[in-house]
């Protein structure tokens, strides 16, 4: 490892994380946003309608479809992160169908 003599070079090093950071976001984290938002969409329109009924289990399963792969990783390379990302959209998944309910109700 590299000593860090001055300030300019701290400096310089904060600069190139703080890119490279947002380089690797922007790149492989587009692939994984594109993919999971495509996902979601065709998901919706097949399984969302207007009846209120298995609204719960119709977001359940959307819930298992998509989160399967980042429960395979999570096994696969012991990354804690993808287990808690997969709670927190089932978290999500729970709100969105009360939102979901909601709108359905004002509309009836």
């Amino acid at each position: 490892m590299s000593e860090i003599s001055s300030v300019n070079d701290l400096g310089d090093l904060l600069i190139y994380g703080f890119v490279g950071g947002l380089f690797t976001i922007f790149l492989f984290g587009s692939f994984f946003w594109i993919g999971f938002i495509a996902i979601m969409f065709f998901l919706d329109m097949i399984l969302l309608n207007a009846n209120r009924e298995y609204l719960l289990g119709k977001l359940f399963l959307e819930w298992v479809i998509a989160s399967s792969p980042f429960i395979y990783w999570g096994v696969k390379y012991s990354a804690w992160l993808f287990f808690m990302a997969v709670a927190a959209f089932l978290i999500a998944q729970w709100y969105r169908a009360k939102a979901i309910d909601k709108i359905i109700t004002l509309h009836e």
